[in-house]
């Protein structure tokens, strides 16, 4: 129980998983200086970025694989369950990710652009890192590199289904702000 901190890009299934044990999830932007002072500013106990980077700040606050592992294996040491096991319970989401070719010199245009356009859908957005539009059965998140000149977008949701669907309006919205940015 307590604070667990998650990037932006991070599954939907963390917050249905850490509160279903009691504690709360806080999102944060990619990239560990973030993390770090999420972490302080919290006094959370856990945190995670997709990029396979953990946080143990019972220790110290930046992320440490080999901490990680020993704590792992601590944490397997109390019970007779093996780590493949524990890790079959946890359900998982369709997920995907692409990167949208974009210049340098526009790439932060045309996220205004997004922005808008999502808007003007009556979309729910969480503006944290990017333009994270939440539906009920999935999240799209759009960001801007800061070092290539790529706008990445990620997509989660319940079904394949509905994955599609949010990828192909992402896709929409990118080419729409892209040419309304020329």
């Amino acid at each position: 129980k307590g604070t667990i901190i998650a990037n932006m890009e991070c599954s939907m299934i963390v917050e249905t998983e850490i509160e279903k044990a009691g504690g709360k999830v806080e999102r944060v932007r990619v990239g560990d200086v973030f993390v770090a002072e999420k972490i302080k500013e919290t006094g959370a106990l856990f945190a995670m970025e997709t990029s396979a980077h953990y946080f143990t700040p019972e220790f110290y606050v930046f992320d440490d694989p080999i901490v990680v592992g020993l704590k792992l294996g601590e944490i397997l040491s109390k019970t007779d369950q093996r780590l493949s096991s524990m890790a079959d319970d946890i359900p998982s989401y369709p997920k995907t990710m692409k990167n949208f070719k974009c210049p340098d010199e526009i790439k932060f245009q045309v996220m205004e652009k997004i922005i808008e356009g999502f808007k003007e859908k009556g979309c729910k957005l969480d503006m944290t890192d990017g333009a994270k539009v939440i539906f009920d059965d999935g999240w799209a998140l759009m960001r801007p590199s800061n070092t290539t000149p790529l706008i990445r977008a990620s997509v989660e949701a319940f079904t394949e289904e509905r994955l599609t669907q949010l990828l192909s309006m992402v896709e929409d919205e990118f080419n729409t702000a892209l040419e309304g940015t020329k």
